[in-house]
């Protein structure tokens, strides 16, 4: 008997599963519930006819309990997603930063603190600078000297962080000659959206969220930890002006 009943439930699932090799998406889904059932059924009928079917009682009286306390333990659900953002499993730990000039739109990472950016015009528009060779990055960076000169100190924080602090002697090697950078560290305007993207936030960020990404933002940016005084100054300007926009 039980032999006979094994091989009818083997047939019946290659049954199942020719049939849905060949169905649509919605077809598969509905074929998944029917094996569900069928093999809890085939289980049942095992555990009926051998005379186990106490064990499965068993196993359901030892769940009552545990079912009875299921709305308490519902309660611990945001404690959980809690932890797992505090921990870094959550969306929020790849926030990324943004900041937008006439020839760059760089981006960094605030859990690695990787740095890259996209070329928005020219010759290697649409390319990532970590995808450029040190000579395209130089020719670029030649570019943004003679047409873009607000692209100038994010590039230059870019290179120190990609190439190194010597860049420039690197960049001699290839025939180009760059002084070093007098460009003021902070430009001329932003504003609050430029200040959220800055700090990776979005529109109706708290004053908990704005300080936060700061600190996060600093502790990769800060001069004094190998990072770049321009991209420091205009975290703490994107800083300043959120704080100021949330106690007016």
């Amino acid at each position: 008997m039980h032999i006979l009943i094994g091989f009818l439930a083997a047939l019946l699932v290659f049954s199942l599963i020719r049939y849905g090799i060949n169905s649509s998406p919605e077809q598969r889904r509905k074929l998944v519930y029917i094996i569900a059932i069928g093999l809890s059924a085939t289980i049942l009928l095992l555990l009926l006819l051998t005379g186990r079917i106490h064990f499965l009682a068993a196993v359901v009286a030892a769940a009552i309990p545990f079912a009875k306390k299921l709305p308490l333990l519902l309660k611990y659900i945001p404690l959980v997603r809690y932890l797992k953002q505090q921990l870094g499993g959550s969306k929020q730990s790849q926030t990324v930063s943004t900041v937008e000039t006439s020839l760059l739109r760089m981006t960094m990472e605030h859990l690695s603190g990787e740095i890259n950016g996209e070329v928005l015009v020219g010759e290697f528009k649409g390319a990532q600078l970590t995808a450029l060779s040190a000579h395209q990055l130089f020719q670029l960076y030649q570019l943004a000297v003679n047409q873009y000169a607000d692209s100038v100190p994010v590039f230059d924080a870019f290179l120190q962080r990609h190439i190194g602090v010597d860049w420039r002697k690197s960049a001699a090697e290839f025939g180009y000659q760059f002084d070093d950078l007098k460009t003021p560290t902070h430009s001329a305007e932003m504003d609050v959206t430029q200040a959220l993207q800055i700090l990776g936030l979005s529109e109706g960020a708290t004053k908990k969220e704005v300080l936060d990404a700061h600190r996060k933002l600093m502790q990769k940016l800060h001069p004094d930890r190998g990072g770049s005084n321009y991209l420091a100054a205009q975290v703490n300007r994107a800083k300043d002006l959120l704080l100021e926009s949330l106690e007016s």
